[in-house]
């Protein structure tokens, strides 16, 4: 059986969605029940780090020449993510820190077009309260993340 739902966290307080999106983990995972389960979201409640590599970010993006729009899948591996932060971040570290940055600075910037990382909240608190007259950032589906200092954003 495959359980497609579109957008699971509509109309749900965020402990609601939270519970929800634990209870279609556990179908899933329970291979006994012959249940495949896939969502499309905009929540942050529907993502963990265990399950990153599951995430598809789909997005649609113009064809060269103006012919239209064509859709695009991005998908990462952990793999993938130690050999780009080769040279940058040991792979070692890459495993400890990925939950964390997962979980808590991510969510929000794996749904936006494009994300400014900063070293810290009070640079984000800047840029996003000096963008708040005409909310360029969220029209352009910009979002700032706080890297959490110097050595969290990569060069």
């Amino acid at each position: 059986m495959c359980l497609a739902i579109e957008e699971p966290e509509l109309f749900q307080h965020p402990v609601q969605a939270r519970a929800f999106a634990t209870v279609l983990r556990e179908l899933a995972k329970d291979g006994s029940q012959g249940i495949q389960v896939a969502y499309a979201t905009h929540s942050p409640f529907f993502l963990e780090a265990e399950g990153f590599a599951e995430v598809r970010r789909i997005a649609r993006e113009p064809i060269a020449g103006g012919e239209g729009n064509r859709a695009r899948i991005y998908s990462t591996t952990l793999r993938a993510i130690v050999e780009r932060l080769d040279g940058i971040k040991s792979p070692e570290q890459v495993v400890k820190q990925l939950s964390g940055v997962f979980l808590k600075r991510l969510p929000e910037a794996l749904f936006a077009d494009a994300v400014i990382l900063v070293e810290g909240t009070t640079d984000q608190a800047i840029l996003e309260g000096s963008a708040l007259r005409d909310d360029p950032l969220n029209a352009c589906g910009i979002v700032v993340v706080d890297a959490g200092g110097k050595a969290g954003i990569p060069c």
